[in-house]
């Protein structure tokens, strides 16, 4: 027995493993690569165990692997620890090690060493204990390589073990597998050209922090048992199967990378599961279900798989009951140069708008899954009278206007054999310039008379708030708590886009508002409230986004019809004739925090 004050880590301090340690070469191990050590370092370890526990050290050499050909059996409060890549055990024992079978036993760690086994390599099973782990087991800095079984595996009972900078090479079957175990950590493990599944994830709970699956005959990691997995910042590449194969449900995949799988990068089996902030990169192959970024199995439901990919088939398979934004998002925008004959993508974005400068034959999309929205936005030029042809995929029934500047706008979903159209406006024909806002940017004072020359009309709620130009912005004054506060221009006429920059709202309803009449009567965007206020009561239309700081807020009214941007974004669009002739807006705030600049109405 010696005793090193030099060893210091992680292990002593969370497992509470006593810091005497014991060296191998003094029970009998040789070292040589040639004698089997197995009973030495048994030993060594039994003595630990009989002294209420300790470090067992095998110390490196770079000429001889310790030479195994038992299992090792790790017992309660015992740290085997080698000499990093110079410790290598390597033998016949299938597995290299184990733990013990005793009811209860925790506080154990295997580190700093390399196994080559011929068959198992590390075996965490609680045989005779109904639990055992814990958060007291730690695997850490143990890289294996070849041999005809699972490197790292942890069996029925094993609960919480941390596996650690743990990397499995060419092994037989998987590289790490759990096949029944609960709360398991991996963090920075790498699994490389397995047998079968890189990560096998069987049991439940299961955290997977910046691991790598990479070469392996079958999915970079299968998330299967009772599920709910969670993965962060993980990538799976050249895989003979799926990158992701969440086989059950109830899994969670955030900013992972899945790059030239053999099958599709993610693959739905289970429900309920969520892929979040993933670029995928999926199969090479020729079919739907190899060439697919994600690929969902026939009757699976609520999965919700947002991210990036620039396969040629983003989705395949049954998306129907399953949500997917892949490259586009909800109320993603793109113009699309004017061109005679146009195939859509609606993986580029879900409104696509163009300018008709001649006719326009649309071409039916080679991409798309049940459920997708497209949205296309078709203004005439100057000239006008340019008609649109449809494929016979779209199911269109408009009439749309064509004289000079007039804006169509057309809206279908996909429903696995045509795009059903949900909805359309046509003749939106843009107004002359109004020209009435405010720039705020003026000496403080009150507000009054606007910068183009137009007078507010104002509305306190607060008898004592007033409405101020501050430091070349506008905010109230005086207002005290939350209190609703107008400030309204003419346009004088009912049709315009009225805008407005929130450049502090600190939760207090700044916003904008327009077919104003009176304090009693008007249309709202305020925090993540869109509402008709009629008679004094306010109706909700739809819970937006939250309207915060930085925003910048618009609304284009044409007739009966609202369009709602945040950021150059349409968030909603609704018809309404409520004050259908009024000709004012403006701008709103619920308190003397609430700051906003740069109002116009055009």
């Amino acid at each position: 027995m010696r005793i090193s004050p030099a060893i210091v880590g992680p292990y002593s301090a969370a497992q509470n493993i006593s810091l005497v340690y014991y060296d191998v070469r003094d029970y009998g191990a040789l070292l040589n690569g040639v004698t089997d050590d197995a009973g030495a370092i048994q030993a060594t370890i039994d003595a630990a165990t009989a002294a209420g526990g300790g470090v067992v050290v095998i110390p490196g050499t770079t000429a001889h692997s310790a030479i195994v050909n038992s299992t090792l059996i790790v017992k309660n409060g015992v740290w085997l620890r080698g000499s990093g890549s110079q410790t290598n055990l390597a033998g016949t024992a299938n597995p290299v090690i184990t733990i013990t079978d005793t009811p209860g036993a925790d506080r154990m760690a295997i580190t700093d060493m390399s196994i080559t086994p011929s068959g198992d390599g590390i075996l965490l099973a609680a045989n005779g204990a109904t639990q055992l782990g814990w958060a007291r087991i730690i695997i850490e800095n143990v890289t294996m390589a070849d041999g005809s079984g699972t490197h790292f595996k942890a069996d029925t009972g094993i609960l919480e073990t941390r596996f650690i900078n743990c990397v499995s090479l060419r092994a037989g079957s998987r590289g790490f597998h759990s096949s029944n175990g609960t709360d398991l950590l991996f963090y920075g493990c790498t699994a490389a050209e397995s047998a079968a599944h890189g990560f096998d994830l069987q049991g439940a709970n299961h955290k997977l922090v910046c691991c790598k699956a990479y070469g392996c005959d079958l999915n970079g990691f299968n998330l299967a048992g009772a599920g709910r997995h969670t993965l962060a910042g993980c990538e799976s590449q050249d895989n003979v199967g799926y990158g992701y194969a969440c086989v059950a449900g109830h899994n969670t995949i955030g900013g992972c990378l899945s790059d030239s799988e053999g099958l599709a990068g993610v693959y739905m089996l289970g429900d309920r599961n969520s892929v979040n902030g993933t670029f995928i990169h999926g199969g090479g192959g020729t079919g739907q279900q190899t060439k697919a970024g994600v690929f969902f199995e026939i009757g699976t439901r609520q999965n919700v798989v947002a991210g990036v990919t620039n396969n040629d088939v983003p989705v395949a398979g049954d998306a129907g009951g399953n949500t997917a934004y892949l490259n586009a998002g909800p109320g993603s925008r793109k113009t699309i140069a004017y061109t005679a004959t146009w195939t859509p993508n609606p993986y580029e974005a879900e409104i696509q708008a163009m300018t008709l400068t001649g006719n326009l034959t649309l071409v039916n999309p080679v991409y798309k899954h049940v459920g997708q929205q497209l949205t296309l936005e078709l203004r005439q030029d100057g000239s006008g009278s340019h008609t649109v042809t449809f494929p016979d995929q779209f199911r269109a029934s408009w009439t749309p206007v064509t004289t000079a500047n007039a804006l169509n706008i057309i809206s279908f979903e996909y429903d696995g054999t045509a795009w059903q159209q949900t909805s359309s406006v046509v003749g939106l024909t843009p107004k002359p310039s109004i020209g009435v806002g405010d720039t705020f940017n003026r000496a403080n004072e009150a507000l009054n008379v606007s910068s183009s020359g137009a007078t507010w009309t104002k509305y306190n709620q607060d008898g004592g708030a007033s409405w101020q130009v501050v430091s070349n912005q506008v905010k109230t004054s005086g207002s005290g708590g939350f209190h609703t506060n107008i400030a309204v221009l003419d346009a004088g006429v009912p049709d315009f886009t009225a805008q407005v920059t929130v450049v502090n709202d600190s939760g207090l309803g700044s916003g904008i508002v327009w077919r104003y009449t009176d304090s009693s009567n008007y249309f709202v965007a305020a925090s993540n409230i869109l509402g008709r206020v009629v008679a004094g009561v306010t109706t909700t239309i739809a819970t937006i986004g939250a309207i915060a700081t930085g925003d910048v807020v618009s609304v284009l009214v044409s007739g009966p019809n609202h369009f709602v941007y945040k950021n150059g974004t349409l968030i909603l669009t609704f018809p309404d004739a409520f004050n259908v002739s009024a000709t004012k807006a403006g701008i709103t705030a619920g308190g003397d925090t609430s700051i906003l600049d740069a109002f116009s109405i055009v």
